[in-house]
């Protein structure tokens, strides 16, 4: 037999059905054939455009056996594994591995067996880790014990494992994918391809088309100790709500919300942190005309310090004088006050106090 004898009958079209693995579909296939305009549009898409726009239009349904998989996976993240466990929402949506390989320009995480969305749980200690040595002060710093013990080290792994977040498939939300865009206006300009040419509005705009995510997720981390179990899944949540998780978080995409109720082990474990707990009252928005900050540079024998404020702004002055019940200024207090302009810059009045440092 001589190769061209064997003969191969290939359909114009493959199509994406209900009960395709969509994972399978955009991950693998891309049919470069599809070079056709959209209906009811004069101009050609590419075939990325087009893989992107099937997978949206279907119902995005969850497969039955992905049901039964999660129901088991978290009966044994609380039951054998002991872990802390809670869902959270999606504020908007999600773009987790968006440099991945695919066929595609862009990627999404997609669950390779059920063909449904998670976050690896190594985006998530990796988001963790971050928050915790940006954020939380010299107790958090890399290199720490706290941090070393909750997240490890480049020798030595840490004492919390923290799980792949999988999607909730009781959510009441029937299409967790959604077609997105990025908008490139200006590629010479940011490849460094054209440096003789700035940006300008005549350069000609690239669209690519990905797939984003929303819905419900659950989150779970384990390890041998219930204090530092509980205060990793503190600083995980406090990062997913501020910072996001994935690509564009500039843009608000990978935020998440939480509801205490949604606590899903039957024993809630609340450990609360100077840091964390400093780290929540500086970002809360306070009343108009209030100020939160935290206390600095304080002069015992003189009786006053500053205040750096939370919003950002010229330091501001503060006298023992103007602390409620007789307190006296410590460093690293978190206030919450009014200001007046005085000849020598702003000066807090009618003081509350939010959170003492730790001894």
């Amino acid at each position: 037999m001589t190769m061209e004898s064997i003969r191969i009958d290939l359909p114009d079209k493959f199509s994406l059905e209900d009960g395709t693995n969509i994972g399978l579909w955009y991950q693998k296939y891309l049919d470069r054939r599809y070079d056709q305009p959209e209906q009811g549009s004069p101009e050609r898409v590419s075939p990325g455009q087009v893989l992107t726009n099937q997978v949206d239009g279907i119902n995005n349904q969850i497969p039955e056996a992905y049901h039964r998989f999660y129901t088991t996976w978290k009966d044994n993240l609380i039951n054998c594994v002991k872990a802390v466990t809670v869902v959270g929402t999606t504020n908007g949506r999600m773009a987790v591995n968006l440099g991945a390989a695919s066929v595609a320009e862009v990627n999404v995480a997609i669950h390779h067996t059920y063909g449904v969305p998670y976050i690896p749980g190594s985006a998530l200690k990796g988001l963790a880790s971050h928050f915790a040595a940006t954020y939380l002060g010299e107790e958090w710093k890399k290199g720490s014990k706290a941090h070393t013990i909750v997240f490890g080290t480049t020798d030595a792994a840490g004492y919390c494992t923290f799980f792949d977040a999988l999607y909730v498939p009781d959510s009441g939300d029937p299409k967790p994918f959604n077609k997105d865009v990025m908008t490139i206006h200006h590629q010479n300009y940011y490849t460094g391809t054209n440096d003789s040419n700035p940006p300008a509005d005549w350069d000609n705009t690239i669209i690519v088309p990905f797939l984003s995510i929303n819905g419900k997720f659950l989150f779970a981390i384990a390890g041998p100790n219930d204090e530092w179990k509980a205060a990793a899944m503190k600083i995980l949540k406090t990062a997913l709500i501020e910072e996001g998780v994935g690509g564009k978080t500039n843009s608000d995409y990978g935020k998440f919300t939480f509801q205490e109720n949604e606590v899903l082990q039957q024993r809630s474990i609340d450990v609360e942190s100077y840091a964390i707990r400093k780290i929540e009252l500086l970002r809360e928005r306070p009343q108009p005309n209030r100020y939160r900050g935290e206390v600095i540079n304080v002069m015992d024998q003189r009786g006053y310090g500053f205040i750096n404020q939370a919003s950002g702004g010229p330091r501001v002055y503060i006298n023992n004088t103007q602390m409620p019940d007789g307190r006296r200024l410590s460093p690293g207090q978190i206030l919450e006050f009014s200001i007046v302009q005085t000849p020598r810059g702003p000066q807090a009045r009618e003081v509350v106090i939010l959170l003492e440092p730790e001894s």
